[in-house]
Formats: C-alpha cells, sequence, structure tokens
C-alpha cells in the first residue's frame, strides 16, 4: 500500500517469512546452509496464499450451499482478520497489539480482509452455480 503509508500496519516481520526462519531452526545446518533463497522466498509467499486459501475452504465446509457474498464475505473477512490481527500475530510478537496501532493501521487491513472475503465468496457462488449447471 505505497499510495497510503499511514495504513500499513506495523508488522515487525512478515508472517510467512517467521514461519519460515523458525522451520528452519529445526534443520540440520547444512541443509540451512544451502537452501536458496528463492526457495524461502517462495515458501514464505506460499504460506501466505495458504493461508486465504484455508480460510476459503473452512468457508466451503460450513457453507456447502454458499451464500451472500456482502454478508458471509464480510463475516468471513472479519473472522479472517481477527484471527491474525487479534490472535496469533500479536501472540508471536510479530505486530502490535491493534490498540496500540494508529486507527488506519488498523481499519485498513479490516476493510482489505472484508473485501477478501467477499470476493472470496462470490467467486465459491460463482463456481458452485458453474458446476450445477454443467
Amino acid at each position: 500500500m505505497q499510495w497510503l503509508p499511514n495504513t500499513v500496519p506495523p508488522l515487525r516481520q512478515a508472517p510467512g517469512e517467521f514461519m519460515v526462519k523458525t522451520g528452519e531452526e529445526a534443520l540440520l545446518d547444512s541443509v540451512r546452509r544451502r537452501t536458496p533463497q528463492v526457495v524461502e522466498t517462495g515458501a514464505a509467499q506460499t504460506l501466505a496464499v495458504g493461508y486465504g486459501l484455508t480460510f476459503g475452504s473452512l468457508y466451503t465446509l460450513l457453507r456447502p450451499q454458499g451464500g451472500s457474498p456482502c454478508v458471509d464475505g464480510v463475516i468471513l473477512g472479519i473472522a479472517n482478520w481477527a484471527t491474525g490481527y487479534l490472535g496469533w500475530l500479536p501472540a508471536l510478537g510479530l505486530i502490535p497489539p491493534v490498540w496500540q496501532q494508529k486507527a488506519p493501521q488498523a481499519i485498513a487491513p479490516i476493510a482489505e480482509h472484508a473485501l477478501y472475503g467477499i470476493v472470496t465468496v462470490a467467486r465459491y457462488d460463482w463456481l458452485r452455480e458453474r458446476a450445477i449447471s454443467e
């Protein structure tokens, strides 16, 4: 969000990067040293996508008939946001608690996650309808 820098949450470290580094600590030194940076970067980015896919998958299990993108989507997005921003991100020290952030830093991720939820539910509904009509 380079065009709105005041809305960027104060992440101390990207979550995917943190998980990759933590996982690497379990590896032998010889393996860790030979792991290319591109592999580490790719793994960190894949973890972020996997996090979003996990919530989308949970939605399909809980609401197999789909639902309103505006209602279900916002709920899905806020649940995703709350799990991270109120849960594991501050618990791991990757981000300060929401109440210690500036308002734009706290509000922007909520809006981003709500949009993610709306798009996810709308896409699921579209795919489900296509599968039914075929």
